[in-house]
């Protein structure tokens, strides 16, 4: 059988292909003695090489590569005398091959996994290192800053290390890697509830997520059932844990796992490490980059603090941008270097993968994705598929959003139990750091995002603790909420239940305010009858005392009677009157408890009318009645102050004075002319102040009444010194004189 020719051998697509053929077939070659059978597998070796050389197109690999096929043309010659050209083709570009995509060495923003563990490439000297650590641990927390490479050091470079050297998987079970997630307990407890026993390997992800999604309780739980983990007699697990570096102070709150010798800081990969991490992957599957390129990637990614996730971005935009198997300066300079490349992508993507209705989407589900710190700090905040659902956009745009920026590599969708519980997240933190466009976004909405994820927060909280009444909003927080149109399931039910309670405690108010209001006016006539009872009562006293002691002893002890009956029933009202009218604006100072607000402050501020305090009522409160105080101005007194006892006693005395009088006029000529005045004096006088008063009441004009009680102040004190004068004065010449001169002039 003829030996094949040239063309139908498959030559070397690399020249790190032909090296390690070479390696191969020197080692083989060499422990059989370098037996004559070797000559066809030399000469198709060096057929293999010499068509390769369409594919070299680096001097030094070319020179390389030409100082091999020497090397075996001579041991094939002297084996066989027979003479193979050995001479490499020239390069021919289009003639080099066409790399399938399947073939990508490089992740974008993902994490390395296991899976990718023969293109991981720089940190093998560190994961043999932290393999070796384990042999004498129990516990690895492995720490780094966002973008520093921790969970590909673990999960590509660790694990398989552990594998190969002291950790077999015969005898160790490897659970899957997992992150902890808004429930890490649970997380924790189903992945347990599958192993099968025997030592166990447990990988925790991002475990600054027990600090940032779970209450302190429920991290304080998390270290339990770790600790009952490592304390385990009967087993030798081993607990891997990656951190970032902003919360190792957190780990206080969890003391036991708080151990110095736990720690291990990643350190930043070193230009010879990054080099490598370029290189090696492409050179595995006959990937160029014309000369220059590398060195322009390392310049500008070295000493960056995303530095990894922006060099495999922009290497995986590199691949997707390829010509055949070459990355050209033309596809660099058109992704803007290994700096901008992200953001250049994503504003790309943005702009022209979208429709303009889809942007709007797009922004909406991205802004979900970040949760603003106290300062300028923004992370990443991982959500279920069905929180991004709301009623301002349709769910299949959201669907196709969500799909196109998974292929454009800028978001990760974690699978779960269903559909609606897959986890997606931004790609990478550095997308948050490196979109100018996003950043701009941030700065717009950053106190409002801040807001909106307290209202998230309140809502799980509200849920965890039983749908506790108290932490429902209220005030300017529970407005502000109202606004939002993007609420998830949890938050919609909160929403009602807080405004449900709003408007009970509203209506509440307002009836009580009707209530206060109707009692105010009702209040005010009231007071006013005992203004005007109390005006008239001072004039026509002095008359009526004269009548009662010129007349009868018993008319006057009537008339003293309903006098002192009336004053004691209504002093209250009538003081309350008076204080009204002198004091002006009248109020009622009041202490007012506020109800619990969630998590929200409250204010305490002035307002116009007079403040209420409020009173327990199951989960809202209600305005009390308000109540005078001692040392307070005094308002009209309500309703209640004005007995009907009072009334009567009250009907009686005014009834009183007009009866009187009638009596006074029949008696007619029996009395002297200065006592029938004075009594149809003060029947006229009373039923006309009577009624200018009551007008005043109703137009609620309290000035006058000042003016009438000072001049009916004076009327009184005039009859006062006139019934004196009738009746005590010692010098009754004078007395005597006055009632003479009078009845003088019947």
């Amino acid at each position: 059988m003829n030996a094949p020719t040239l063309v139908e051998l498959q030559p070397f697509q690399s020249h790190a292909a032909l090296r390690a053929e070479h390696l191969e077939l020197l080692k083989d070659f060499t422990n059989d003695g370098e037996s004559v059978s070797y000559a066809p597998r030399i000469k198709e070796f060096i057929q293999r090489g010499v068509a390769a050389g369409v594919y070299l197109d680096r001097d030094a690999d070319r020179r390389s590569a030409q100082s091999v096929l020497d090397y075996w043309g001579t041991r094939l010659y002297r084996l066989t005398e027979e003479e193979v050209g050995s001479r490499l083709l020239d390069f021919d570009p289009s003639l080099a091959p066409k790399l399938e995509d399947a073939l990508c060495p490089y992740v974008g923003l993902e994490a390395f996994a296991e899976a990718k563990r023969d293109v991981f490439f720089g940190r093998q000297r560190l994961a043999m290192e932290l393999a070796g650590r384990l042999k004498n641990s129990r516990v690895l927390i492995v720490v780094g800053s966002s973008g520093s490479g921790k969970s590909s050091l673990v999960r590509a470079g660790l694990l398989p290390a552990m594998k190969k050297d002291a950790f077999p998987p015969e005898k160790w079970q490897y659970l899957d890697p997992i992150v902890p997630g808004a429930d890490p307990q649970a997380t924790i407890a189903e992945l347990l509830q599958g192993s099968q026993g025997g030592d166990l390997v447990l990988v925790i992800d991002q475990f600054e997520e027990v600090f940032t999604l779970a209450t302190e309780e429920e991290s304080r739980q998390v270290e339990g059932m770790l600790l009952e983990l490592i304390r385990d007699p009967a087993h030798e697990h081993r607990i891997i844990l990656t951190l970032r570096a902003d919360f190792v102070t957190q780990m206080t709150r969890l003391s036991e796992l708080n151990q110095q010798d736990y720690y291990f800081h990643v350190p930043p990969l070193t230009a010879g490490e990054l080099r490598e991490a370029i290189q090696a992957p492409a050179d595995l599957i006959g990937l160029k980059f014309d000369d220059g390129i590398v060195d322009a990637l390392l310049n500008e990614i070295l000493g960056e603090p995303a530095a990894l996730p922006l060099l495999q971005f922009t290497l995986l935009r590199l691949w997707e941008n390829r010509e055949r198997n070459r990355i050209t300066w033309a596809a660099y300079q058109r992704l803007g270097g290994g700096r901008k490349a992200l953001g250049n992508s994503a504003t790309e993507f943005y702009e022209n993968g979208l429709l303009p209705e889809e942007q709007s989407t797009a922004r909406q589900i991205l802004l979900r994705m970040v949760r603003p710190g106290e300062g300028l700090e923004v992370t990443s905040n991982r959500v279920l598929r069905k929180e991004l659902f709301s009623k301002s956009y349709a769910a299949d745009r959201v669907e196709t959003v969500l799909d196109k920026f998974q292929k454009a590599h800028l978001l990760r969708i974690t699978p779960g139990k269903t559909r609606d519980e897959d986890r997606i997240e931004v790609a990478h933190e550095a997308l948050i750091r490196n979109w100018p466009k996003l950043e701009e976004w941030l700065e717009t909405e950053r106190d409002r995002l801040r807001e909106r994820r307290r209202l998230t927060t309140t809502a799980e909280l509200w849920q965890e603790r039983g749908r506790d009444p108290s932490i429902l909003l209220r005030g300017s927080q529970l407005e502000e909420a109202a606004k939002y149109d993007d609420l998830n399931d949890i938050e919609t039910a909160f929403m009602k239940k807080s405004l449900a309670v709003k408007k009970a405690e509203d209506d509440a108010r307002e009836a009580a305010r009707l209530r206060e209001e109707e009692e105010r006016k009702r209040t005010e006539k009231i007071a006013g009858s005992g203004v005007l009872a109390a005006g008239l009562l001072l004039p026509l006293v002095g008359s009526v005392v004269w009548v009662a002691i010129t007349t009868s002893t018993v008319s006057f002890l009537l008339m003293t009677a309903l006098f002192l009956a009336w004053i004691v029933v209504n002093i209250r009202i009538m003081y309350f009157s008076l204080a009204k009218l002198f004091s002006g604006n009248v109020t009622i100072r009041t202490e007012q408890p506020v109800a619990a607000t969630g998590l929200s402050e409250v204010t305490k501020g002035s307002v116009d009318r007079p403040s209420q305090p409020v009173v327990k009522a199951g989960p809202s409160e209600v305005p009390a009645r308000p109540t005078i105080q001692p040392d307070q101005p005094l308002a009209a007194a309500g309703p209640s102050e004005v007995t009907g006892g009072g009334a009567l006693v009250s009907a009686a005395f005014y009834l009183f004075f007009p009866i009187n009088a009638i009596a006074l006029l029949i008696r007619g000529r029996k009395l002297s002319r200065f006592v029938r005045f004075h009594a149809i004096q003060s029947t006229v006088m009373a039923v006309v102040l009577l009624a200018i008063s009551f007008v005043m009441l109703m137009m609620s004009w309290y000035t006058p009444f000042v003016i009438y009680l000072f001049v009916g102040y004076l009327w009184v004190f005039f009859l006062a010194i006139q019934a004196g004068r009738g009746k005590y004065n010692k010098i009754p010449l004078l007395g005597d004189r006055v009632l003479k001169s009078l009845d003088g002039k019947k």
